[in-house]
């Protein structure tokens, strides 16, 4: 089964993620800053990474440098990167992050978006 994790500090999109994910049949988890989505990836594996770029304690900036450093096997297969302004977009290292959504979001657009990379995630294991 595919595992999402959301790194989202407002709790209120953090919710609105979940549903959106959960409907799609999604199993998902979620962290309120980088700090405690870096400790959930300890002890999971998960398909895609939703993060947000701008969070307290630890910012998606500082979880993207984090995750450069793990084997490729440790980390996300996907991260998915939500901003709330389009600086972050030219600076994302490619190797790591397949996909940047701006705030404010459309949810389908978000589940579409969310639906295409897992996909593209089963076409790469199929291929290999």
């Amino acid at each position: 089964m595919k595992k999402v994790l959301i790194a989202e500090d407002d709790g209120d999109i953090r919710t609105l993620l979940q549903i959106v994910l959960q409907r799609e049949g999604i199993a998902v988890d979620c962290a309120s800053n980088g700090a405690e989505a870096l400790s959930w990836m300890k002890n999971k594996r998960y398909t895609l990474l939703i993060l947000d770029m701008m969070m307290p304690v630890m910012s998606g900036d500082s979880v993207i440098q984090h995750l450069k450093n793990l084997p490729e096997r440790e980390r996300p297969e996907v991260v998915l990167v939500i901003s709330a302004g389009r600086q972050h977009s030219s600076s994302l290292d490619p190797a790591i992050v397949r996909g940047v959504i701006s705030k404010p979001f459309d949810v389908f657009e978000l589940a579409r978006l969310v639906r295409d990379l897992l996909g593209s995630t089963e076409q790469t294991r199929a291929g290999a």
